[in-house]
């Protein structure tokens, strides 16, 4: 337990110093970036180009969703894919729109599990003060 006398004296230099230190903490600069860090992937557009719909419809136009087979669907994937088209809301509008759902070519040639293949690595978050002097202790 603290004297009281040391509490006396220390509490009016505390609160004498409480403004000083929250006007410093508004006033530190934000930290540097951490070159380790993974950017976002960015998210797909809520709406396809004129262009991009066109390109949709010209891949779709030789195949009916009736008679498609596997190796059609991989081929409309693999195309769609060239075309720098990954599935979101706007391409199974866009489909859908065509005739041809993509709900229709995952039947034909599922997804595999787990993010796409060509989806960034999950972000490691950058080491903290706080969690290196927790690794240093141990």
């Amino acid at each position: 337990m603290l004297p009281v006398h040391f509490v006396r004296l220390c509490l009016p230099v505390l609160v004498t110093l409480m403004p000083c230190a929250s006007a410093f903490a508004q006033n530190t600069p934000p930290a540097p970036p951490n070159p380790r860090a993974v950017p976002p992937a960015s998210a797909p557009p809520a709406a396809l180009s004129a262009a991009q719909l066109q390109k949709v419809k010209e891949i779709l136009a030789p195949y009916k969703a009736s008679k498609l087979s596997a190796d059609d669907a991989k081929l409309i994937k693999r195309q769609l894919r060239d075309a720098g088209m990954r599935p979101s809301p706007a391409l199974e509008d866009a489909m859908r729109a065509a005739g041809l759902p993509l709900q229709k070519l995952d039947e034909l040639d599922p997804r595999p599990p787990g993010p796409p293949p060509d989806a960034p690595p999950a972000a490691v978050p950058a080491p903290t003060p706080a969690s290196k002097a927790a690794v240093s202790r141990r």
